[in-house]
C-alpha cells in the first residue's frame, strides 16, 4: 500500500507505474482473499494501462488475466472467460508461445471453460498450454504435471 501512495503522490494518477502499484497490490489482496477489493484495484491499473499503453501490450494482458482470476474466485465465470480470452488473444499476438505469461493464461483461461462446463474448449486450451510447457521445461517441471 506505502508503494501505491508514494507513486499516486510522485506521478500522474494516469502512470503507467501506478498502474503497476495497484496491480501489485491487487495480486497481494486477492492472495489474501479480499477479492472484491483486489477486482476494484485491478479494474483501475486495467483502466490506466489502457489508457497508458497500445490496446495490444502484454501489460494490459496480465491486468486483465489478474482481472480474471478475481471474478473466477467470485463466481462470475463468463467475465473470468471473456477477461481470459482477451487476456490470451493479446499474449498470442505478441509473446512467443514459450512464455511463461502466456502459458499462465491459456492454463487459468482452461481451467475457466472447465468450471462453466465448455470442457472440450477447456481440454483445447490445457493441451495448448501443456504443448508450449513442455517445449521450454523439463519433462519433471511441476507445471508439466498441474497443466
Amino acid at each position: 500500500e506505502k508503494s501505491l501512495v508514494i507513486a499516486k503522490h510522485y506521478l500522474p494518477e494516469d502512470h503507467i507505474d501506478v498502474a503497476n502499484a495497484l496491480y501489485r497490490l491487487s495480486s497481494c489482496c486477492e492472495q489474501l482473499g479480499d477479492v472484491q477489493r483486489a477486482m476494484h484495484l485491478c479494474e483501475e491499473a486495467v483502466a490506466i494501462a489502457s489508457h497508458c499503453l497500445p490496446d495490444n501490450h502484454p501489460h494490459i494482458a496480465v491486468s486483465l488475466s489478474q482481472l480474471a482470476t478475481c471474478h473466477y474466485r467470485n463466481g462470475d465465470f463468463e467475465a473470468a472467460i471473456s477477461l481470459g480470452e482477451q487476456c490470451a488473444a493479446i499474449l498470442r499476438t505478441n509473446l512467443p508461445s514459450t512464455r511463461s505469461e502466456l502459458c499462465t493464461a491459456l492454463c487459468n483461461l482452461g481451467a475457466f471453460y472447465c468450471q462453466k462446463g465448455r470442457v472440450h474448449e477447456g481440454i483445447g486450451t490445457l493441451e495448448e498450454c501443456l504443448v508450449a510447457r513442455r517445449s521450454f521445461l523439463p519433462q519433471n517441471h511441476p507445471d508439466i504435471g498441474t497443466t
